[in-house]
């Protein structure tokens, strides 16, 4: 397997982990994102690009 593939890999296993290991807050985050309308989204990116 080359280099890239390897890393792409090791990307999708740490994203996995992470997801796993904060699993009620990135459920509450997909909720909101599903559930949200733009003035969400607009006050989430506010608060992300601080």
């Amino acid at each position: 397997m080359d280099e890239q593939k390897l890393t792409y890999e090791q990307f999708k296993e740490d994203i996995l982990q992470w997801k796993n290991t904060h699993r009620e807050e990135y459920n509450r985050f997909s909720r909101l994102m599903t559930n949200g309308d733009e003035r969400q989204y607009l006050a989430i990116c506010k608060a992300i690009f601080r």
